[in-house]
């Protein structure tokens, strides 16, 4: 059975029913989070990629920000203030016919030219687009990137083209993120739905990555670290729930077959609870 998410109590919104509860207190925090400690086997620091846009809304408890790279990975992502839980180890991967046409994890891509952005409503306003080609010209990926403060939550709608005049055998189109819950390296546990792979630290915070395109074909998994594959769509999971760890959530919609070009979309949703 996958745990239910636990949810934080407010501190404005303790319950009285007879007697008052108690609210676990989180430990005080220094102005900036500071990067996660321990290391990690690849050897690249924290926020090793560039910055592109940092977003971010309200105050302490409802505190939500996140920040994207030049390239479209979240490189970023802290909720409530002082907890962060990606660093940089977030990407995505397209696949066609059973061949990797490229992927980018942050620190480590292959097979996508530079990215081209747009700010529909203007500089540093949300939704964001951000696009790239394989190099070979052969497909095309676009990412929208939206949120909803209220619910922790950042949307990210992903479209691949096919700009061939034949049909594209066999999409598949993976999303994944190293979580470091709560800047913490090693001590979280992690599990997954049909529809989501989620990370948790103890009984505070978690994030998940939801496939919510429920209708199109998709599977989940979750790996350590040291085997994570970011170069492929698919890869088998680890038993769920794990122990305690250092782990890796992935997401993969099978799209099938894009005709001559078309395209197909569908729908991530990162959610920290």
């Amino acid at each position: 059975m996958i745990p239910r998410i636990w949810r934080r109590v407010g501190l404005a919104a303790l319950l009285a029913a007879g007697a008052a509860l108690a609210q676990e207190m989180r430990p005080a925090v220094p102005e900036k989070p500071a990067p996660p400690t321990g290391t990690k086997a690849d050897g690249v620091g924290a926020r090793s990629t560039t910055l592109f846009r940092t977003y971010s809304t309200g105050t302490g408890a409802s505190f939500f920000r996140f920040s994207l790279s030049t390239h479209g990975n979240v490189i970023e992502l802290e909720s409530p203030f002082g907890f962060d839980h990606l660093f940089g180890r977030e990407g995505y991967a397209l696949c066609v016919g059973g061949v990797t046409r490229g992927y980018d994890r942050g620190a480590f891509e292959s097979g996508f030219s530079d990215a081209v952005f747009q700010e529909p409503l203007g500089p540093n306003q949300l939704p964001v687009s951000i696009d790239r080609v394989t190099v070979d010209g052969r497909y095309s990926l676009t990412q929208v990137f939206d949120w909803d403060p209220q619910l922790h939550a950042l949307r990210i709608v992903m479209t691949v083209r096919n700009n061939t005049a034949v049909t594209a055998p066999n999409v598949e189109l993976a999303r994944y993120f190293d979580g470091d819950l709560d800047n913490t390296v090693g001590s979280d546990f992690a599990g997954r739905t049909f529809d989501s792979a989620w990370i948790q630290e103890s009984t505070k915070d978690q994030l998940t990555l939801t496939a919510v395109s429920f209708a199109v074909p998709h599977v989940t998994a979750i790996h350590s670290f040291g085997s994570w594959n970011w170069t492929v769509c698919t890869q088998a999971s680890t038993t769920t729930p794990t122990s305690l760890g250092d782990w890796v959530g992935r997401v993969t919609y099978r799209l099938g077959d894009i005709p001559p070009f078309a395209s197909a979309t569908v729908t991530f949703v990162y959610r920290r609870s």
